[in-house]
């Protein structure tokens, strides 16, 4: 039998889903930078966020392996998807923080001078915007909605579609739907 470090994807998913380990190495040697670029993303530039959500990401892979079926876009779709479940999980457990602190300036943890009235309404009505805007995202069909949290999150094209797995066209097409439906949510509402 060859070596595990030179099978193909879907040996090494059929090795994993029947209970070798020894499959898990390769494959994550293929996919952790994927699925941590994708969590970083998710998590807007957090670093120990994005560790946290890549590993438990990993952990949930190996638990459920065997519930794996490839509905196109390979087995790092699937890694995606685990780990923005686990993006979603770790920010509902820690919902203190609006922002990640990892983007957080010097300048918005020192204390600030107060501010004449009309900065507090325009903030505030920014705040209301980009409460509006992650709303209106979250009701997006799921593959424009990831494109989209990834593109709000500065994530240039090429950066998407290696972590998706989606082609060039259909990350930009998919960007292209999202924005127009924004749009229209925003501009009704």
């Amino acid at each position: 039998m060859p070596r595990v470090d030179t099978l193909p994807e879907s040996s090494l998913v059929a090795l994993a889903k029947a209970g070798s380990r020894e499959a898990f190495g390769p494959l994550y040697r293929l996919y952790a930078r994927q699925v941590y670029l994708y969590a970083l993303a998710v998590t807007r530039g957090d670093q120990a966020a994005a560790e946290d959500v890549a590993s438990e990401a990993w952990i949930d892979a190996m638990r459920r392996i065997d519930r794996y079926e490839d509905q196109g876009g390979g087995l790092v779709r699937w890694l995606v998807g685990l780990a923005r479940y686990q993006a979603m999980t770790h920010y509902n457990r820690n919902r203190r923080h609006e922002l990640p602190v990892g983007i957080m300036r010097d300048s918005d943890t020192a204390e600030q001078p107060e501010q004449p009235a009309e900065n507090d309404a325009a903030s505030r009505r920014r705040d209301e915007l980009r409460a509006r805007l992650y709303a209106a995202v979250d009701e997006l069909p799921p593959k424009q909605q990831m494109v989209a949290k990834m593109r709000l999150d500065g994530m240039r094209d090429c950066e998407i579609v290696k972590v998706t797995g989606l082609s060039q066209k259909a990350a930009s097409s998919n960007w292209y739907y999202a924005q127009r439906s924004l749009q229209n949510r925003l501009v009704a509402a």
